[in-house]
């Protein structure tokens, strides 16, 4: 990307301009480098015009970058102007629109137009498994967890299964949806289902190249609230034991997570977040009755 773009602009020839701009644009997108793919998504957008697969991707960086209104715009774009070609990829179009509806607070609106999504993706890949009805899934699920419904759940399990199948369970999309069904099982109460999941999601966390301390902060967070509950006065019942046993499953992962926290230098970059995840690990320790992670 740093080397061709230059040329390819340098050459002056249009296509090749277009494919190099394209490809750094998406190169960017995946880096999280959003306000620059923005840049050059709509130097695409002067270059050809009308185009739905275009508007729906600028309007995923525009909600991206938390600019909910021009995402909205954009995503009406793509959906108007892909009711003329019906292979567009109005599922993905549907899924973009409906997860902004949410962000603005229409969730009733949105759960509409989500819902809409998993169908269209459901019909068009009738007998496959594939990741894109697994987001389509999430949307719903996310969007009826907002609502406090309880048919969240069967979402976030089948986005599950379908991300291990499609993409390995060691994604960082099966990693997403087993956090938010951590999260659902933990809003509806149920402690100890969550448990597993919280440990498996901040387990693969732990292994992504792109290695985030404040996801995994977030994912420990939850743990957390599952052991400020079990130890309150109302969950006496449950025994000092089985409370060791049910946080040594985490001793591994946060020992893999320390070391992260040194390779990255992330007590240079980030001192307040790495601050946080210590005395949420030792405290996690000390429930487990471990003496030291290191």
């Amino acid at each position: 990307m740093k080397y061709i773009l230059p040329i390819c602009r340098k050459k002056g020839i249009q296509k090749y301009i277009l494919k190099a701009v394209q490809a750094s644009a998406f190169v960017l997108w995946k880096q999280s480098r959003f306000m620059e793919a923005l840049e050059l998504f709509h130097e695409i957008e002067n270059m050809v015009g009308i185009s739905p697969a275009l508007f729906e991707n600028i309007g995923h960086t525009y909600n991206s970058l938390g600019n909910y209104l021009r995402a909205d715009n954009y995503f009406n774009l793509a959906k108007r102007f892909s009711t003329k070609n019906l292979d567009e990829n109005i599922g993905g179009i549907l899924l973009g629109l409906g997860l902004v509806k949410e962000r603005i607070g229409r969730p009733l609106e949105a759960i509409r137009i989500l819902k809409q999504s998993l169908e269209t993706y459901k019909n068009k890949f009738k007998d496959e498994e594939t990741s894109l009805i697994a987001k389509a899934h999430m949307g719903v699920g996310g969007c009826l967890m907002l609502l406090k419904n309880v048919e969240a759940e069967q979402h976030f399990k089948e986005a599950i299964r379908i991300f291990k199948l499609t993409c390995g369970a060691e994604s960082p999309l099966t990693a997403n949806a087993m956090y938010k069904l951590a999260t659902f099982l933990i809003q509806w109460k149920r402690f100890k289902e969550a448990h597993p999941y919280v440990v498996e999601s901040l387990k693969l966390e732990s292994l992504k190249d792109a290695f985030n301390l404040t996801i995994c902060c977030e994912i420990i967070q939850l743990s957390q609230i599952i052991n400020n509950v079990t130890r309150s006065k109302k969950s006496r019942k449950i025994s000092n034991k089985k409370i060791n046993a049910l946080y040594r499953p985490y001793i591994p992962v946060i020992r893999t997570i320390n070391k992260r926290i040194l390779e990255a230098s992330y007590h240079k970059k980030d001192l307040g977040t790495t601050a946080v995840w210590y005395k949420w690990g030792g405290e996690h320790c000390a429930i487990a009755q471990v003496v030291s992670t290191i």
